[in-house]
């Protein structure tokens, strides 16, 4: 097509129908175009060939993920009350929290030994407190912080192997009681540790 119109436009020029510059600069946005058009059939061919190699190629395996079953999240070794474990809004264990964290320890290297260890950490719906937004943007910090200090302290005080544990904040979404009295809110404080597989 764009050749027609070049030689269209040679034909106007011929009977003087036409601008020489006017014509000039037809000629080359025709040229433009013209070199467009082959880039673009170049391109066509290049996938052409791309297609031919992928329709060659063996054949991608989709793996359906497993449907989630009932206890997903673990067998509760126990239950931590932050309020015990835990200094006010901090993430640093309290010396009664090390303490009794023995028995837990003890239970875990005993009953469930070799079991990999899931440590959640909850809190209640109260936001946190300014002077502690810059450590804590929000309760899923604060939940998180706490799960990975026990984390921790079972790895450097009771050496326990990392590789065997995971973390989890869980923040304030999921509760096991109302948020609206301070018993709630205090039951709802915790850290869940519990073991995985049977």
């Amino acid at each position: 097509m764009p050749r027609l119109l070049l030689a269209a436009y040679a034909a106007l020029f011929f009977v003087g129908c036409v601008n020489p510059e006017l014509l000039a600069e037809r000629d080359a946005e025709i040229s433009q175009l013209q070199n467009d058009l082959d880039l673009a059939y170049a391109e066509i061919e290049r996938l052409r060939g791309e297609n031919g190699r992928l329709r060659d190629a063996p054949p991608v395996t989709v793996v359906q993920p497993r449907p989630a079953r009932r206890g997903e999240r673990g067998e509760t070794v126990a239950i931590l009350p932050t309020d015990i474990y835990f200094e006010s809004g901090s993430a640093q264990l309290t010396p009664e929290g090390v303490s009794r964290l023995i028995e837990v320890v003890n239970r875990l290297k005993t009953e469930y030994a070799g079991r990999e260890v899931r440590i959640e950490g909850y809190t209640d719906a109260q936001p946190i407190a300014e002077p502690l937004k810059e450590k804590y943007p929000s309760n899923w910090e604060l939940s998180a912080a706490r799960a990975a200090m026990v984390a921790r302290h079972l790895q450097w005080t009771h050496e326990m192997n990392p590789s065997q544990m995971e973390v989890v904040g869980l923040g304030q979404y999921h509760p096991l009681t109302t948020n609206e009295t301070e018993e709630g809110r205090q039951e709802n404080r915790r850290v869940r540790i519990a073991v995985m597989g049977g």
